[in-house]
This record gives C-alpha cells, structure tokens and sequence, in this order.
C-alpha cells in the first residue's frame, strides 16, 4: 500500500508539473476510485474474493490521499471521508466471515 501511496503522490507531482492542474488531478484519481469500487463489487458477485479485496484496497488508499489533500473544501472532505469510511467497512465484513470460516476449518469444524 506504501508503495502505491508514493506513486501517486509522484505521479500527482508529476502531472502538476506538466501543467495539469490539481483538480484535474483529483477529479482523475476520484473517477478511477469509484471504478475500482464498482469493478470490486462485481468481483463480490462473481466470488473472486482477492481481487475484490484488491480493487478495495486501492480504492481507500486513493480517496485517502484525496482526503489528505490541502486546500480541500470542508464538504468535499466530509464526503471524500465518508466514501472511504464505507469503503473500509465494506473490507471489513469481506475478511470478518471468511476469518471465521477459516478458525473453524482449522478447527474441524465445519
């Protein structure tokens, strides 16, 4: 997750440095957010639980970095956060049954 937090930031830089301005930039790293959301839901429907933890994970470290963003207007930082709340709950139940299953198969229990 570090390692993708730090290409961002070095890819923000770098487009800022092109001449893109950094809404633009926002606006782009926002878009590819809610893709990742929706593609990871998809992958929820169809069972690929990894990728879809995947797709999650790098949807909440982007509307993270968005969060942390400054100057950010106080509304847009309220719902960047709660997009990324409900981001971290949706990670949260994916691994809460499936650390339970595993406990009970280790268990023999079935």
């Amino acid at each position: 997750m570090n390692g993708k937090y730090k290409w961002i930031v070095n890819e923000s830089r770098r487009l800022h440095e092109a001449g893109v301005t950094p809404a633009v930039c926002d606006k782009i790293l926002y878009e590819h957010a809610i893709e990742l959301c929706q593609m990871a839901a998809i992958e929820e429907l169809f069972g690929d639980v990894k990728e879809c933890e995947r797709r999650y994970m790098s949807a909440q470290v982007l509307l993270h970095s968005l969060v942390q963003r400054h100057p950010l207007h106080p509304h847009h930082r309220t719902t960047l956060s709660k997009y990324r709340d409900a981001v971290q709950r949706r990670l949260n139940c994916l691994k809460g049954p499936r650390k339970i299953m595993d406990v009970k198969l280790e268990a023999g229990i079935s």
